[in-house]
């Protein structure tokens, strides 16, 4: 039997990865929607968090203290609408479009 050592960095990139996340999901309670799912992709230093929605949040507002910028993301029809939490303007992306849009803001969130 191997056993391997964790490494204390190793630990410590696992717990900020999880406080992120328990931030965010408590955070996303205030969009007043059902939400689906989380997702957090990386590139580089950036980082975008994608918050899937059922509906259009009723609500907005969220400051976050990581580098990362959080979007609201939901489906009517055959339309994907995209709103970054900090901001009422919604953005709305044929199904298709929504890669395209994930690469321009993980390249522009410098």
């Amino acid at each position: 039997m191997v056993s391997k050592m964790v490494l204390l960095e190793e630990v410590e990139a696992i717990l900020e990865k999880t406080k992120l996340r328990l931030i965010i999901q408590e955070k996303a309670k205030i969009s007043e929607a059902k939400v689906f799912d989380l997702i957090v992709l990386g590139r580089d230093n950036n980082m975008i968090g994608l918050v899937l929605l059922n509906r259009k949040p009723k609500k907005y507002s969220f400051n976050s203290s990581f580098n990362l910028k959080l979007y609201y993301l939901w489906k009517d029809r055959n339309k994907l609408y995209v709103q970054e939490t900090t901001t009422n303007e919604v953005i709305p992306l044929e199904i298709e479009e929504l890669d395209a849009f994930i690469d321009l803001i993980l390249g522009t969130s410098r």
